[in-house]
């Protein structure tokens, strides 16, 4: 019929319509076979329904002498003699145990551990009560299990379903305890009826909490259950009736620069130096001095007093084997950056040939990202710091003397994959960082 309602109906749709009506009739199929009265998960109430009202045999519709149900034999009309008798199996009015529709499966051994009060008007039990039990397993989950003192010392293992309205505690558990009887019924998938032996009042406390009084109902099997009520009782759970995003006031630039003006301020510095390895076969080379234009000459010279101060550079008294040129530029700002011009170096400098991410790589891990944060390393070359005979590998040529690179300069032809290799061992492990 379903596939009589579609319209535009074509053989893969018909298909998956099938396929999709196959499954959940498995499924359903499976639910009711695993459905079984054993054990209890309550998952909540179904409803209330108020005990059935006893209409004695002449109230009821039809005159003739008929077989009795609440005997088990005929009897005139109006003398059933199991009127005002109580069943000795639930405790049930007005019938005999021999004709009880609801069949006990508690071994009679095992009830006698239970102190059944037969009284009537002991404890108030209230009314009549139907309650459905979502499922029937005895699977633990250490996750939502937690232990309870139900008075003397006595720790039971309960599981918290705050999808049940009541309290159940298995019979094993409950030891030899007063318990009172009841009208209560709990009620599975499939209608499955599981009769409880009677309900307790129990003095529950878990760890420092205070102590409340819980009304539990008693099972002949399955797990102890507490439910939603006894769970906000005992402060295991809290109702959330609302969400909300948490208040904060956004921080300025200037705010957040004033509390990390440490990580802003001066020039960073990675642990572990470098040492500039060199062929044993090329020659060193002194390369002759440099002429500058005078129109950079005093902007050259302050530039080169700042880097001395910040110790990225040092001057140089002693003779060396190697002596670089230098090579200015202008930045956007008008500044000036200082690079070493090392050709004959870079041809004896022994590469460590790290490999450096492709842009491909870098945006095959940024798909399915919404938020990007970009961080720009200030002078990022110059917090790599050099060993002293590094150090004088890098030695250059100025108008005021020879100087040397204490820190790793701009154009060597290993910069680029020593700073991506400090950075891959500071924070390549950091998950989200590229």
């Amino acid at each position: 019929m379903k596939l009589l309602k579609q319209r535009d109906l074509d053989l893969n749709a018909a298909v998956e319509i099938c396929q999709v009506d196959k499954v959940l009739t498995k499924q359903f199929q499976r639910m009711r076979q695993e459905s079984t009265p054993s054990g209890g998960n309550i998952d909540g109430i179904q409803g209330q329904k108020q005990p059935k009202r006893y209409v004695p045999p002449s109230q009821q519709k039809g005159s003739q002498r008929g077989m009795c149900h609440y005997r088990g034999s005929s009897h005139p009309y109006g003398q059933c003699p199991a009127y005002g008798k109580t069943c000795t199996n639930y405790n049930k009015r007005h019938h005999f145990a021999s004709v009880c529709m609801s069949r006990n499966t508690v071994d009679p051994s095992q009830r006698k551990s239970l102190n059944i009060l037969q009284a009537d008007n002991v404890v108030d039990d209230g009314p009549c009560d139907d309650l459905f039990i979502g499922g029937i397993n005895t699977e633990k989950s250490d996750a939502w299990n937690v232990s309870v003192n139900i008075g003397n010392g006595k720790m039971v293992e309960m599981k918290l379903d705050t999808g049940a309205d009541a309290n159940v505690i298995n019979a094993k558990d409950l030891g030899e305890s007063t318990i009172f009887p009841t009208h209560a019924a709990l009620t599975a998938f499939g209608n499955n009826i599981i009769k409880p032996s009677g309900f307790g009042m129990l003095d529950c406390k878990i760890g420092v909490r205070p102590c409340q009084k819980l009304k539990f109902y008693v099972v002949d099997s399955g797990l102890s259950i507490l439910g939603r009520s006894a769970c906000e009782s005992l402060n295991l759970v809290q109702r959330i009736q609302q969400l909300r995003h948490a208040e904060y006031s956004p921080i300025s630039k200037e705010k957040f620069l004033q509390d990390y003006h440490n990580v802003f301020s001066g020039l960073g510095e990675f642990e572990k130096e470098y040492d500039i390895q060199v062929r044993p076969d090329v020659e060193p080379k002194i390369q002759p001095a440099q002429n500058f234009p005078f129109a950079i000459r005093d902007q050259l010279n302050e530039t080169l007093v700042q880097l001395e101060e910040k110790g990225v550079i040092v001057s140089v008294d002693s003779p060396t084997d190697w002596v670089n040129n230098l090579v200015v530029t202008k930045k956007k700002n008008g500044s000036i950056r200082i690079c070493l011009d090392p050709k004959s170096l870079n041809q004896a400098i022994k590469r460590e040939h790290f490999t450096l991410p492709t842009p491909a790589e870098v945006q095959a891990k940024l798909i399915g990202k919404k938020v990007f944060t970009v961080l720009d390393q200030r002078d990022a070359y110059w917090q790599v710091k050099l060993t002293e005979q590094s150090s004088f590998l890098c030695t250059f040529n100025t108008p005021w003397g020879r100087k040397r690179f204490q820190r790793m300069p701009f154009g060597i032809c290993s910069a680029s994959e020593i700073i991506q290799k400090r950075n891959f061992e500071t924070f390549g492990d950091i998950p989200g960082v590229h």
